[in-house]
């Protein structure tokens, strides 16, 4: 074999490895997405949490972060508390299964929805109102228990 041709032979051998290389990350990048796995991983948080009325100063829906201690770390979770009128409350994570992205409340649509990708949520459960992600890949939001106790709400975790 000549050196000329070797020299051809070793550079097309090489760009057909990095095509298949190329191909078997793209076809891992797109499976991750259609996974979810752009959303953090944060052990369930199991417990209650009281958040006074008082504190929610917007109207319709306020954020309420707080953090939690677990098998030695500290964790911070953000939830979207929506205040639906006559004392009524309800809790989501405020985060869209999709891609992470904060979530916000419509008020006047009575909709959740999702400043990334426009994706809407039923405010009354979480679930999917109409998925613009494009991927299919939306689960409903984590809804949590809410009860009024006095001057506070009472957000119970691990139960739904």
């Amino acid at each position: 074999m000549e050196k000329s041709d070797r020299r051809r032979f070793l550079k097309q051998a090489s760009m057909l490895v990095g095509a298949g290389i190329c191909a078997t990350c793209a076809s891992s990048l797109l499976t991750s997405c259609e996974q979810d796995l752009f959303v953090p991983a944060v052990p369930k948080y199991t417990g209650t949490q009281v958040i006074p009325i008082a504190s929610l100063t917007k109207p319709c829906s306020n954020e309420y972060t707080f953090s939690f201690y677990l098998d030695g770390k500290t964790y911070q979770k953000t939830i979207l508390i929506v205040d639906e009128g006559n004392g009524k409350y309800q809790a989501f994570d405020n985060i869209c299964p999709h891609a992470a992205s904060s979530l916000i409340v419509q008020c006047s649509d009575n909709q959740i929805y999702c400043i990334q990708h426009s994706s809407l949520f039923n405010i009354d459960n979480g679930s999917v109102k109409k998925d613009l992600s494009g991927t299919n890949a939306l689960k409903a939001l984590p809804m949590y228990t809410t009860k009024v106790n006095g001057n506070n709400i009472e957000v119970t975790f691990g139960d739904k």
